[in-house]
Order: C-alpha cells, then sequence, then structure tokens
C-alpha cells in the first residue's frame, strides 16, 4: 500500500474579473446617452411644462358651459349651481 502523504498542498486559484477590455463586444461606452440626447431631453421637458403651465393659465380650455343630460330638473339646477364657481376656469385648474 503506497502511503499517503500527511502534507497536501492546497493550491488557491485566482480568476480575475473580466475587465471591459476582456468581455468582447459588450461596452457600457453605447448604453449612456450623449450630452446632445441629453440636452435635447432636458429641452423637451421643459417645454412640456411650459405648454402645461400656459394651458393652465389661459382660457382656451375654460369651461364654458355645464350640460346635464338624463337627470330630473331638480338634479340639473343643483348640478348647475355647485358648477357655477367653475365657469370660465381652465379645465386643468378645476378641482376634481
Amino acid at each position: 500500500m503506497a502511503a499517503v502523504s500527511k502534507s497536501r498542498r492546497v493550491r488557491a486559484a485566482v480568476l480575475p474579473f473580466p475587465g471591459p477590455t476582456r468581455l468582447r463586444g459588450f461596452s457600457l461606452k453605447p448604453s449612456l446617452p450623449s450630452g446632445r440626447a441629453l440636452l435635447l431631453g432636458f429641452a423637451l421637458l421643459g417645454a412640456g411644462a411650459l405648454a402645461y403651465l400656459g394651458a393652465r393659465e389661459t382660457s382656451i380650455f375654460a369651461v364654458r358651459t355645464v350640460e346635464v343630460h338624463a337627470a330630473s330638473p331638480r338634479v340639473k339646477a343643483e348640478v348647475r349651481k355647485a358648477l357655477a364657481p367653475q365657469l370660465g376656469r381652465s379645465l386643468l385648474r378645476v378641482a376634481g
């Protein structure tokens, strides 16, 4: 019988983490937006916010009439009375 050596050497293997140069065909750079794309995105966001504020403050989308269908005359009168303060206000400002 062969004698088993008392001292066994354990080999540790360290595998290097693949860096950007070791991954073929993969890079984070193409997935990041360019400065021009960021500028355009923020400009569109600002333009949308200004358009919303403009529509909210002007009478373009104002409530002009209140029509109630399929209700009794008493209910129609109550609805018109409740919504009377909202006439002339923008739909974006009317409290829901």
